[in-house]
C-alpha cells in the first residue's frame, strides 16, 4: 500500500513504519503536513529531511554558539551575497544532531561591521562574522590577505584557502598569537563602484578615468595605499554611511565587494561596476580558539567539518550567483539587478588589469608598502607574509576556474 499525495503514489506503509521508527510519530505527522501546505510531493527523502528538522528544532543543544554577523541576512544570501553562515549553521546543527546550536544574529542587531570583531575581541560573542577589511581594525594581522594584486584569479583565493602552506603561513598565526580560528570566507575580488555622476561618462577601464575621484574606502590601509597610487582620491567611510554617501555626492564612488552591492539594494546609487578585482574580497568566519578547545572532541571535529563545507559551499554557490543574481557579464544577462539597474558592467580583460596593476601593486612600487611588509612580519615571526601568499597563489594554473578549485582540510596534515 501507498499513501497518496495528489498526483504520485510515493510512501509505502513500510517505509512510513521505518519513519516513525527513526523519527516520534509527531514528528514524521508534522513532516507530513509542511509537505501538503507546501504542496510538495510526500517522498520518503523529503518526509526523512522534514522529520529530522523538526526533531533537532525540538532539542535542547549542549553547546549554544551565539554568533554576530553585522548586517548580513538570509535575504541578503538570496539576493546574491552567499556568504554562508546559516548554511554554516543549519549544516553544523544537523551534523551534531541537535548537540550544537548557532544562535546567529544579523541586520546590524547584535553588532556592526567595526563592532562585531571588537566585541569578538573581549570574549563578549565566541564567533562572528564580517569583512577581514573592516576587521583589521581590531586584528592588524587580517591586512595580510589585502594587498593589492596579491591574488591573481578568484581561483587562487580559493586555492589559499584550502592550502595546508596558507595555513600555516595565515591562520596558525592568528591561531596561536590572536586566539582566532579563521574558519572559511566567501572569496571574491573587490571592485570599483562608480555612482551616478559617471552615468554619461564612458565605462571606466584604465587608471585615469577615476583620477582625482573620491572613492570609499573600507579600513583596510592597502586600499587607501594602491588608490593613492592609481591617482584617486580614498575616503574611509562606513559601510552604513556609503549608500547616502553616493547618493549625496559625498563620494564619486567605492571600492566594494562586486556582488554585495547589489545584494544590499544599492544599485539606484550606482551607474558603473568595474570588475577590478584589485585586492581580496573575503567575508569571513571566525571563532575562539580557546572556546574551541574546550568542546569535547567529536565536537570540535564538527565545528571544523562544518567550516570546509561552509568553504565549498560559498565556492560554488557564489559563482552561479554573480552571473544569474548580480549580472557580473558584459552586459549583464536580462532579469539580473545589475541589467535592472542600468549598471554597465566592465569586465576587465587580463591586459586590462595589468595596467592598473602596475601603477599600484607592491611588486612595482614596494616603498609603499614596505612599513606594513615589516609590522606583518614582525606578528609572524620575522616571516615575509607578503612573499609567502604571493607565492602560494600563484602554484595554482591561472587558467584554473574559481568553482574547480580541489577542497582540502587545510588544517589536516
Amino acid at each position: 500500500m501507498t499513501r497518496k499525495t495528489g498526483k504520485n503514489k510515493q510512501v509505502t506503509r513500510r517505509q512510513f513504519m521505518e519513519l516513525t521508527g527513526i523519527y516520534s510519530m509527531a514528528a514524521v505527522m508534522g513532516a507530513r503536513a509542511f509537505a501538503a501546505e507546501a504542496g510538495e510531493a510526500e517522498t520518503y527523502g523529503l518526509l526523512k529531511d522534514k522529520a529530522r528538522q523538526i526533531e533537532l528544532a525540538q532539542k535542547k543543544p549542549e553547546i549554544r554558539i551565539r554568533m554576530g554577523v553585522s548586517g548580513d541576512s538570509p535575504k541578503v544570501q538570496e539576493n546574491g551575497f552567499p556568504t554562508g553562515y546559516w548554511e554554516f549553521a543549519r549544516d553544523l546543527n544537523e551534523r551534531t544532531d541537535g548537540r550544537i546550536e548557532v544562535q546567529l544574529t544579523g541586520g546590524n542587531a547584535l553588532c556592526t561591521e567595526i563592532s562585531c570583531a571588537q566585541k569578538f575581541s573581549t570574549n563578549t560573542i565566541p564567533a562572528y562574522g564580517s569583512s577581514s577589511q573592516n576587521a583589521s581594525l581590531t586584528y592588524p594581522f587580517l591586512t595580510a590577505l589585502d594587498f593589492p594584486f596579491l591574488f591573481p584569479t578568484r581561483a587562487s583565493m580559493h586555492y589559499f584557502l584550502y592550502s595546508q602552506k596558507g595555513d600555516s603561513v595565515f591562520r596558525k598565526v592568528l591561531r596561536e598569537k590572536f586566539d582566532y580560528e579563521f574558519l572559511w570566507s566567501l572569496a571574491e575580488g573587490r571592485a570599483l563602484f562608480m555612482g551616478k555622476g559617471w552615468a554619461d561618462r564612458p565605462q571606466v577601464r584604465k587608471p585615469e578615468d577615476i583620477k582625482g575621484a573620491k572613492l570609499r574606502v573600507t579600513a583596510s590601509p592597502m586600499a587607501r595605499i594602491s588608490l593613492d597610487l592609481l591617482g584617486a582620491n580614498p575616503i574611509p567611510l562606513a559601510w552604513a554611511e556609503t549608500y547616502e554617501g553616493l547618493k549625496s555626492g559625498v563620494v564619486d564612488g567605492m571600492e566594494n565587494f562586486p556582488s554585495a552591492a547589489p545584494a544590499y539594494g544599492m544599485t539606484p546609487a550606482i551607474s558603473q561596476m568595474v570588475n577590478l578585482e584589485f585586492f581580496s574580497g573575503l567575508e569571513h568566519a571566525a571563532i575562539s580558539r580557546k572556546f574551541l578547545e574546550k568542546l569535547p572532541d567529536d565536537l570540535r571535529d564538527a565545528v571544523m567539518e562544518s567550516a570546509f563545507h561552509t568553504q565549498q559551499w560559498t565556492q560554488q554557490t557564489l559563482e552561479k550567483a554573480r552571473v544569474e543574481i548580480s549580472g557580473m557579464t558584459e552586459p549583464p544577462k536580462p532579469g539580473t539587478i545589475f541589467a535592472k539597474s542600468n549598471v554597465a558592467v566592465s569586465m576587465l580583460s587580463a591586459a586590462e588589469r595589468r595596467v592598473w596593476e602596475e601603477m599600484s601593486s607592491p611588486e612595482f612600487h614596494p616603498k609603499p608598502y614596505e612599513e606594513w611588509r615589516e609590522r606583518l612580519a614582525k606578528m609572524a615571526g620575522g616571516t615575509d607574509v607578503y612573499k609567502e601568499i604571493y607565492d602560494i597563489a600563484r602554484e595554482l594554473p591561472a587558467d584554473t576556474k574559481p568553482e574547480d578549485v580541489k577542497p582540502v582540510r587545510w588544517w589536516k596534515a
